[in-house]
């Protein structure tokens, strides 16, 4: 496609990375490529966290029950999911989306939260 694309100058993709692109190809050919690195970042950590939630409140598993009829009276312990407050949160790569996970943690569940990257990220430890 690029070889008959003689006037294309840039290239514009909506996702986070460009791995999927032969970067040194299209350099070659002076061809600019765009990216859009941060647009999914706070959307993500919502989902990561919002998954965090269900499944230590078993969201999934209890709406099943439910629907299956099994909701007679009081709820016992057995259907008790576990509290993320004051947990400890493993993060692994803590880049803009490790990060802003972390400050979800933090910030607003008072987890203790312990991370691995290639290295260390000292503005996410002040944050």
């Amino acid at each position: 496609m690029l070889e008959d694309a003689t006037r294309l100058k840039t290239l514009s993709t909506i996702s986070v990375g460009y791995d999927q692109f032969d970067v040194e190809d299209l350099t070659r050919r002076g061809i600019i490529l765009a990216h859009t690195p941060d647009v999914l970042t706070e959307s993500t950590a919502d989902t990561v966290f919002a998954l965090i939630l269900s499944s230590a409140s078993r969201v999934v598993d209890l709406a099943e029950w439910v629907k299956a009829g099994n909701w007679k009276g009081s709820i016992g312990e057995e259907c008790s999911g576990v509290d993320v407050q004051g947990k400890t949160l493993g993060i692994i790569g803590l880049g803009r989306i490790g990060g802003a996970v972390a400050r979800r943690a933090s910030l607003g569940f008072r987890m203790n939260v312990l991370y691995t990257n290639r290295h260390p990220n000292e503005q996410a430890e002040r944050d």
